[in-house]
């Protein structure tokens, strides 16, 4: 997989900045020439594809409360749906397991039809180490979002975030 990196873009996916299934050198270069072409380009990052149900975990700074913490379904969904809950920081476990539970969608995560659970531990550490970092850069970022973070029976792993700074 390879994706633009650019602090001109935003949504990655908007610009076609994410390309998968590149099996060979010749399509390398070519989604190198082609991501070079877009407004901002400042480089390319290759990773390993990771599969996994899509979530998100952002914060925003919020001007009266400090960080409010994030997680919902995610991926490009996560705008259609809005199925999100939020906390302000910093998180204990009960706040993320009261999280987790408030998501219309929760069932995927305990395994929907056949599905695997994703493994919740891993999760909760996230949100909660997660939640404790926003508090250490309230005063310097305005909001992060991690998205998606793949989640499966083994592990959550970020794929890919957004971190904006403040002014």
């Amino acid at each position: 997989m390879a994706k633009i990196v650019s602090p001109a873009v935003i949504h990655k996916s908007d610009v076609k900045g994410v390309v998968v299934g590149i099996k060979d050198d010749q399509t390398l270069v070519q989604t190198l020439t082609r991501l070079s072409k877009i407004d901002g380009f400042v480089g390319m990052l290759i990773a390993e594809m990771v599969k996994g149900l899509e979530l998100i975990i952002g914060a925003k700074n919020d001007f009266q409360f400090g960080p409010m913490v994030l997680l919902g379904m995610g991926g490009v969904g996560v705008e259609i749906y809005k199925d999100v809950s939020l906390r302000m920081a910093p998180l204990n476990a009960r706040d993320a397991d009261h999280m987790i539970q408030e998501l219309t969608a929760r069932k995927l995560l305990f395994g929907y039809r056949g599905s695997d659970p994703i493994n919740l531990e891993a999760l909760k550490k996230t949100l909660i180490s997660f939640s404790k970092l926003m508090l250490d850069l309230k005063d310097v970022v305005e909001s992060v979002d991690l998205n998606p973070v793949m989640c499966t029976a083994k592990v959550c792993t970020v794929v890919d975030s957004r971190i904006m700074l403040k002014k």
